[in-house]
């Protein structure tokens, strides 16, 4: 398994769509195949390094090589996030379904009843 190319890892109150005001770990993944005019994301597929906030709500980012396997990033959400506070996970991009092989493996280790992905 190959892993994958990350712009971010954070944790933030979701500020659109029907979950404003919950909060959620934003797993921000590198590379679009859109060429969306009003896409506010880098859309570089494979950017040497990615961010990962160390705190939630303290931006005290630490930068790390890409790219990011499954087992790893796992490991960063579990060490860094107490996914009980959260409302769900928010695996946004770039555009995620480009990375459906990682997806597979990552949700299951990240999983939990009544935990949602988004």
């Amino acid at each position: 398994m190959s892993g994958v190319y990350l712009q971010e890892l954070f944790s933030s109150v979701q500020g659109e769509g029907p979950f404003v005001g919950c909060r959620q770990v934003f797993i921000r993944l590198a590379g679009c195949n859109w060429t969306c005019a009003y896409c506010d994301t880098p859309t570089d597929p494979a950017p040497e390094t990615w961010v990962l906030e160390k705190t939630p709500g303290c931006r005290d980012f630490m930068t790390l090589p890409n790219p990011v396997e499954p087992q790893q990033l796992a490991e960063m959400v579990a060490r860094h996030y107490d996914l009980t506070l959260h409302h769900s996970v928010s695996l946004t991009g770039g555009e995620p379904l480009l990375h459906t092989h990682f997806l597979k493996e990552l949700i299951p280790r990240i999983s939990a009843p009544g935990r949602a992905f988004f």
